[in-house]
């Protein structure tokens, strides 16, 4: 075993070690309750969810490809050999929608906090509105009083 594919090996198995550990994740986390929230907080984890499950899979297929590619010589009978091409482009293939999937969660993971940061500010501010109204109303009671002390 040369040391090319030894390492392919170590590769492939951590790649799948990997996979399976987030798909195992991805099981147990779809076993929870769901949150309860908004039809966007629901459509959010919904795509969450297909997403780990991409990827999952990306790398189940990946792992194997690793192992095969680090096997395949690059050259046979002194020609390019396509099996070598076709493996290591699928692999850079597959690497390359691994991380469009990141990219797109990144700006779904922002998107989501941006959503939530406003809906608490929103409620906040309700709060706000509606302590300033209830003293508001205490003082215009006090004044009606004429007497100025604190009623209770």
């Amino acid at each position: 075993m040369t040391s090319t594919e030894l390492y392919g090996l170590v590769l492939a198995a951590g790649v799948f070690a990997v996979a399976v550990a987030l798909a195992g994740w991805h099981w147990v986390e779809l076993r929870k309750p769901a949150p309860i929230g908004s039809e966007a907080d629901a459509l959010h984890f919904a795509r969450q969810n297909a997403r780990r499950c991409a990827v999952a899979g990306i790398k189940m297929v990946l792992a194997p490809l690793l192992f095969v590619g680090s096997r395949t010589g690059h050259r046979l009978n002194g020609r390019p050999n396509a099996v070598f091409i076709a493996v290591w482009l699928v692999v850079f293939t597959l690497v390359t929608a691994l991380l469009i999937l990141a990219g797109i969660d990144w700006l779904a993971t922002r998107q989501f906090a941006r959503r939530t940061r406003s809906a608490i500010v929103r409620e906040g501010m309700e709060l706000l509105g509606e302590e300033m109204k209830a003293r508001a109303r205490q003082a215009s009671k006090k004044r009606e009083d004429g007497d100025g002390s604190m009623v209770n």
